[in-house]
């Protein structure tokens, strides 16, 4: 544990108040900021921490968790993956856990489970589209807040996934909520394994028990690969998207858009599943520019493919997070369309109120103005340096965030070697959100 004047009651720079439970992968506390902000922080246990690989991952993949932005999700705001035992901290939010809810008071009824299906398949959606996986959506981590489900513990599964940290006969993940792939190449398991997670999940929150729980890790294996899941107990309304979700071949599960889709035609619900021992006042997460910055930030910018030739943007009436609707967002808002052709293919792109940034495959950054018929404000021009490739899977950018009148950039390059990648020196840049200029 690392500690501050060497007081074990300090965590970095986070004072430890309580513990509040532990896993397979460390130990959670209820921690205080040194602004007095009130956090969850995750230590993650010696036998991980001393591997250098283990380390490396989790560097990449907590860095490439802290870019999801997403209402269904706790977001992690801090981390050392460099400390003697690594940590991660994520606002601390009142509310117990899926698992508790069904273990103490039964399953949830229809308006609940919809709630929850909803909830899910939109963290899952921003999750997918941060190019992140979470492999390992259980009950135990889904926290069921005041407000709504959010998803929590992502962006440290992934990073014990590889074989020279995952010993013979060791799983990683919960068995009965895992999908087939992920007992056998699980370094392959992707986004359609969290949906097939998501499906368990409903089951088990519809019935109190996973549709492929048995008494050994093994036989959970055999029965997701094999047997057909019990949805006799599911409401008729989510027979047919958690069946789908369920199905064995990872191509023929829907994606969590779709989920969303299927969701649709009933009204979602205004409110979300309430804990009737809990009213309590929401925790606030502060976002600002003060977190570090590791050098691996764009490892999954790095390692995603990107589309080449021309990107499309378009944007509908209805707010991604809602189900559609007529009413607009806006009193002068319309549908619009804009394309980006010539710039190496779209990367990504991030909603910062009415403005998005996209980055493209040459390294340059794009503005649209989402409530000026999608017209593209300004292009930065493509580096000029050293880190002039950033074709994936050579190198990638992102955008980090705005502020001050600034939009902050991070670019990366990589090369292949025999065992993996190796990141190269990272470069952030500053430019003037009003005119693209490099700051």
């Amino acid at each position: 544990m690392t500690l501050l004047k060497d007081d074990p009651t300090w965590v970095g720079s986070y004072r430890l108040e309580s513990r509040l439970g532990s896993g397979g992968m460390g130990v959670v506390y209820r921690a205080y900021s040194a602004s007095g902000q009130t956090v969850a922080l995750k230590v993650i246990r010696r036998q991980w921490a001393e591997n250098p690989e283990f380390r490396a991952r989790f560097e990449l993949e907590v860095a490439a968790a802290r870019m999801v932005h997403s209402k269904h999700i706790v977001p992690i705001i801090d981390a050392d993956p460099h400390a003697p035992d690594p940590w991660m901290a994520s606002p601390y939010v009142l509310g117990e856990s899926l698992a508790a809810r069904v273990r103490e008071r039964g399953p949830l009824d229809e308006p609940e489970l919809r709630a929850l299906a909803w909830a899910l398949a939109g963290g899952l959606r921003d999750i997918h589209r941060a190019g992140v996986v979470h492999r390992d959506l259980r009950p135990g981590n889904v926290l069921l807040s005041d407000d709504s489900p959010l998803i929590i513990d992502f962006g440290v599964s992934r990073a014990v996934d590889g074989r020279p940290l995952t010993a013979a006969g060791q799983i990683v993940g919960t068995p009965a909520f895992m999908a087939s792939e992920q007992f056998t190449t699980l370094s392959d398991a992707g986004p359609a394994a969290d949906v097939f997670s998501l499906g368990c999940v409903l089951v088990f929150a519809a019935t109190g028990r996973s549709p492929f729980e048995a008494g050994s890790p093994y036989a959970s294996a055999h029965l997701s690969k094999h047997e057909e899941p019990d949805l006799s107990a599911l409401p008729e309304s989510l027979h047919n998207v958690v069946a789908a979700c369920l199905r064995k071949a990872p191509a023929e599960r829907p994606t969590p858009e779709e989920v969303l889709a299927a969701l649709a035609p009933s009204e979602p619900p205004r409110k979300a599943i309430r804990a009737t021992a809990l009213r309590t006042l929401r925790a606030l997460a502060v976002h600002g520019l003060n977190r570090r910055v590791p050098a691996w930030l764009m490892a999954l910018t790095v390692l995603a493919s990107a589309a080449t030739g021309i990107a499309t943007v378009a944007a509908w009436p209805s707010s991604p997070t809602s189900a559609p609707t007529t009413r607009r967002a806006h009193p002068d808002w319309h549908p619009w369309e804009t394309t980006l052709a010539g710039n190496g293919g779209l990367q990504r792109c991030s909603a910062y109120d009415e403005v998005i940034y996209c980055a493209t495959g040459n390294g340059s950054i794009a503005r649209i103005n989402t409530y000026d018929d999608g017209r593209i404000a300004w292009t930065s021009g493509a580096p000029a340096d050293q880190y002039r490739n950033f074709t994936p899977p050579n190198g990638g950018t992102a955008v980090l965030g705005i502020a001050h009148g600034m939009v902050f950039i991070v670019r990366e390059r990589a090369r292949h070697e025999p065992g993996g990648w190796a990141m190269l020196p990272s470069r952030l840049y500053a430019l003037d959100a009003g005119t693209g200029r490099t700051l």
